[in-house]
């Protein structure tokens, strides 16, 4: 499960989670995001761009003749970055962990 949040609308910013962290880019959620809103405004064939943690990235939005829509995302350089370190605690047979820092 992801969640898109819109952060405020004048930043332009999509920021994305799972159940116990953020994460820069989700793919899938981005395309069908799109898809979704092309459907809803009747969008022509366009370009977009997005804000995200991951950079921005242009968004294709291609309406065919049926009406369908075709959504093309490409995605920036991808970065190694510092391995997952969620903490644990453990409570009695029960495992939880503490992952989601989010910034304001």
């Amino acid at each position: 499960m992801i969640t898109i949040l819109f952060a405020k609308p004048e930043s332009g910013i999509k920021r994305y989670f799972t159940p116990t962290t953020e994460v820069p880019i989700c793919g899938h959620a981005t395309i069908a995001a799109h898809y979704v809103r092309a459907i809803e405004e009747q969008l022509s064939t366009s370009c977009l761009v997005q804000k995200t943690k991951a950079g921005i990235l242009p968004i294709d939005i291609e309406k065919d003749e049926t009406g369908d829509y075709t959504i093309v995302m490409t995605q920036g350089k991808p970065k190694i970055t510092a391995p997952f370190a969620p903490k644990i605690q453990i409570f009695g047979q029960a495992v939880v962990v503490f992952a989601i820092e989010i910034e304001v």
